[in-house]
């Protein structure tokens, strides 16, 4: 039968849902997302009608005219279809039309939608003035307006709107309860409002005033309590004169109801920007949210604190920060997010990065470059959109490496002065060492801020001697973090997570039962076996209850094993874009999935679309994610060998055709793709340049990985040829940065390594620098006869490449060498002499090197205020200058 001609109903607040006659149409049958948001679009517009420009702007902003059209006119086709199953091709539509530019929900039958269903009663309670009138008004309001979308800018504004009128209305009621003397009602009234709203100061005098009334003084006095903590931890305030005054009163006694019968004025009274809600709810988390809140309550009193929280996959940690973020941005704290991630291309600092990548567009770009300090040009590397250049990769030191940790640290104390912060950092056990090395650094100096760094891992990850295991034992033994173990949900919690996720129709017992036996209280194996029965017409609603139609128990009993089960039952064109993505990473820009995709574009859109009605994934703002790290490990790990390797390849292409103007800003996923793919050998210059990139922020211990990978490749198809220089110039690289974390035994093998690619030609200067270097390395090592070894050698090959400045940092060696040995008198020859050619050659550097050797080799010889004066004398440093010190300390 058809639906043409029959009365049309929306449903706006709460949930979004449509009746054609007695007919509800399932979610399903709207097939595209779209079409409902166009048929919300249309129902929010006055007079239900949008010019089709504005209709393409609200939904297809990022398209050309050309493609929003075409997706114009397809939605609509869907939209007619779900209303109309039985329209007729040649048929208009008795609901949905296309007038010359115009779009029009229009009706044959009646047209009745909540949201206006709502306004209209409550502007006709106003006009009859009547209690009744109001309260039935407020039946109306069935939930805030479209909660599902809750993030799209068409709505906001209609959602705050109506929001702000349910609060003027249960106010106005309030107010015709008490003069009507229904305190107790009245009460409830504005109770309701305060929840809401907890900051609405006018509700919560009323309040104060009608406890007293009723002769509930000290409900009176605890609302006044409650109103001034919620002013201080919200928005940093102290009550208003008014409310003062009333509560003088109310303590002394002095209230008389016929001085203040009457109900506060409200009118004019703009609710606070609400924090969005999340969308799935949290169950069985009681404990761990009071703990939480008490970490809060410290926040906002000033106190900092390190909570490790740890639990298996899916147990729940990232939906738990995120709840704690949320709760962070109501109090109006600034909350921070970034995650480490598995089996990618990794970037030195990673969940940092992450989690300044959003600061630009919170912050003043003029407001944040100053917080930076003086370690602006080092902390651009990790705070992106700054618009200062970050330094060139250089030689560093462990100081240049505490430097940035100290510059980062000293950002996030400035961002905490702007407002209570919370750091939350996912997937620690996927993170890179240099992350862990700065947040253990961050932890010990920011104890006293109000910083809450909330880092989640994988229990099953933090591996005894692993870099995670490492830091857990130093922040134990330090007293530095909270512990935090998110176990399992239990049968109860799990109950109600099915409810939720079911929108609320009874379900039979077996339905419970099952999916507990099969998800044994992991959240997200809870969702996925839900989702997974589903499409799998094993769990269906018949006669108004869900119930099962075969055995849960024949799913599979692990949650990539379901995730992957569900993958299987979506369509190839589907399959093949997660699995571009998968290969990618944990998110994917759309350039990259159009230019890597095989098929046209409008396909392109339509697997997509069917991805995110499944949740597979979700919509970024520049492109997509997958729902959970776990839903990306089963789809590449479903993917042959062959098929991987293919991908990354293809992937690798995409990313050096997309960023070809800035590839090195792209080096570690580039290093990562081609290690990955049919030709490995094309990673190595991007793993050079991954490598020199760590080396300017001071990961030493990435760019050293970054360098012996891209030595394995030297020599293979599409990597640089293997050249002696090339080998050499390698190890020398990874020598200085093994002599930079303090491994000495490695250092010398890698200058080694480099003097003996350098065997066969010609070895020079360079030559002469890297036996001087081991030299250096073995003097470290307390072996004088083995640095006395490559100093003759360096000496040698200086007498027939001379080279002023080698000279003088050998010689500085020399000195070191007798100051060992106890020659002092020969050492300060040699840095005397070492001292004459870096003055000869004004090269700033080598002259203040050999001064403090001078410094050292008299300190030794009894004479050290010789060697002082000599570095104040020529540099005009005052030598109680703490950095003199310091100096001098990093030749000892």
């Amino acid at each position: 039968m058809s639906d043409s001609g029959h009365a049309l109903r929306i449903q706006l607040l709460g949930e979004f849902c449509v009746w054609v006659g007695p007919r509800r149409i399932d979610d399903a049958e709207w097939r595209l997302r779209k079409a409902k948001s166009l048929v919300k679009l249309l129902a929010l517009a006055p007079g239900h009608r949008l010019h089709r420009e504005q209709v393409m702007d609200a939904l297809w902003p990022d398209f050309d005219a050309d493609g929003a059209t075409n997706n114009l006119h397809k939605t609509l086709h869907v939209a007619r279809r779900a209303l109309e199953p039985d329209l007729a091709p040649s048929r208009p539509s008795s609901y949905l039309h296309l007038e010359g530019d115009l779009v029009v929900l229009r009706s044959s039958g009646s047209l009745e939608i909540d949201a206006e269903s709502f306004e209209s009663a409550i502007d006709a309670a106003r006009t009859s003035k009547d209690a009744s009138a109001y309260e039935a008004a407020l039946a109306l309001y069935g939930g805030d307006l479209l909660p599902e979308d809750r993030y799209e800018d068409w709505a906001a504004g209609r959602r705050e709107e109506l929001a702000a009128e349910l609060l003027d209305a249960l106010v106005a009621l309030a107010q015709l309860d008490e003069r009507k003397g229904n305190i107790e009602e009245a009460i409830a009234a504005l109770r309701r409002v305060v929840v809401r709203e907890p900051v609405h100061e006018p509700a919560h005098r009323s309040l104060m005033r009608l406890h007293a009334l009723a002769g509930q003084r000290h409900h009176a006095m605890r609302e006044y309590q409650q109103l001034r903590e919620v002013l201080r931890r919200e928005v940093d305030a102290e009550p208003e004169e008014d409310t003062e005054l009333l509560y003088r009163e109310i303590r002394t006694g002095t209230l008389r109801p016929s001085e203040r019968a009457e109900a506060d004025a409200v009118s004019g009274w703009i609710p606070a920007k609400r924090t969005e809600v999340l969308p799935e709810p949290l169950f069985g988390r009681d404990d761990e949210m009071e703990l939480l809140e008490d970490l809060l309550d410290g926040l906002f009193s000033g106190h900092g604190q390190l909570v490790l929280l740890a639990g298996e996959a899916g147990v729940g940690k990232s939906r738990l920060q995120r709840e704690i973020g949320n709760r962070v941005r109501r109090r109006g704290g600034m909350d921070l997010m970034g995650a480490g991630y598995e089996q990618e291309g990794r970037l030195p600092y990673g969940p940092f990065v992450e989690a300044f990548e959003t600061l630009t567009e919170r912050v003043p770009l003029e407001t944040l470059r100053p917080m930076i300090g003086e370690g602006a040009a080092e902390v651009a590397h990790l705070v992106l959109g700054l618009g200062i250049a970050p330094i060139a990769p250089t030689p560093s030191t462990a100081q240049d490496r505490r430097r940035l940790f100290a510059a980062v640290a000293g950002f996030l104390g400035s961002l905490s002065e702007r407002a209570p912060l919370l750091l939350a950092l996912d997937d620690l056990h996927a993170a890179d060492e240099v992350s862990l090395q700065l947040l253990h650094y961050v932890a010990r100096n920011l104890s006293s801020r109000p910083i809450l760094i909330l880092a989640a891992y994988r229990s099953e990850e933090a591996v005894h001697g692993a870099p995670l295991g490492q830091l857990l034992a130093a922040l134990d033994r330090e007293g530095l973090a909270e512990h935090m173990q998110l176990d399992r949900i239990g049968r109860q919690e799990s109950d109600l997570l099915i409810d939720s996720l079911l929108g609320g129709e009874p379900i039979e017992r077996d339905v419970y039962q099952a999916v507990f036996e099969l998800a044994a209280g992991n959240p997200l194996f809870t969702k996925e076996a839900i989702r997974s029965l589903r499409e799998a017409d094993v769990l269906e609603l018949s006669g108004g209850r869900w119930k099962l139609r075969g055995s849960a128990l024949a799913l599979p009993g692990t949650v990539v094993s379901l995730i992957s089960t569900r993958i299987e039952r979506l369509g190839s064109a589907e399959r093949a874009v997660l699995n571009v993505a998968a290969v990618n990473g944990r998110e994917v820009p759309y350039a990259l999935l159009r230019a890597v995709g095989d098929v046209p574009e409008g396909q392109l859109l339509d697997a997509l679309d069917v991805c995110l009605e499944r949740r597979v994934i979700e919509e970024t703002s520049g492109g997509y994610r997958f729902s959970h790290p776990l839903q990306r490990a089963a789809l590449y790990e479903r993917l042959s060998n062959a098929r991987r390797t293919y991908l990354h390849g293809r992937v690798a292409a995409a990313l050096e055709q997309l960023h070809s103007e800035q590839i090195d800003a792209h080096a570690e996923a580039l290093a990562h793709h081609y290690l990955n793919s049919e030709s490995p050998g094309y990673a190595a210059p991007h793993l050079i340049a991954a490598g020199n990139r760590a080396a300017a922020v001071h990961a030493n211990e990435s760019a050293i990985q970054a360098f012996r990978q891209a030595l394995d490749l030297l020599g293979d198809p599409g990597a640089p040829s293997r050249t002696p220089a090339m080998v050499a110039e390698l190890w020398e690289r990874i020598g200085d940065l093994y002599g930079l974390v303090g491994e000495q035994e490695h250092d010398v093998g890698a200058y080694e390594s480099a003097l003996a690619a350098l065997e066969a030609s010609d070895e020079g200067s360079t030559g002469a620098r890297l036996h001087r270097k081991a030299a250096y390395a073995r003097l470290a090592q307390h072996l004088p006869e083995a640095a006395e070894r490559h100093l003759v050698q360096a000496f040698s090959l200086l007498a027939d490449h001379p080279e002023e400045g080698e000279r003088g940092r050998v010689l500085r060696v020399q000195a070191h060498l007798h100051w060992e040995q106890g020659a002092y008198a020969d050492g300060v020859k040699a840095a005397e002499e070492a001292l004459a050619l870096a003055e000869r050659r004004g090269d700033v550097a080598d002259t203040i090197s050999a001064y403090t050797t001078l410094a050292l080799v008299f300190h030794s010889h009894g004479d050290w205020q010789r060697g002082l004066h000599f570095v104040v004398e020529h540099l005009g440093i005052q030598a109680d200058d703490p950095g003199l010190a310091e100096l001098f300390d990093a030749h000892l």
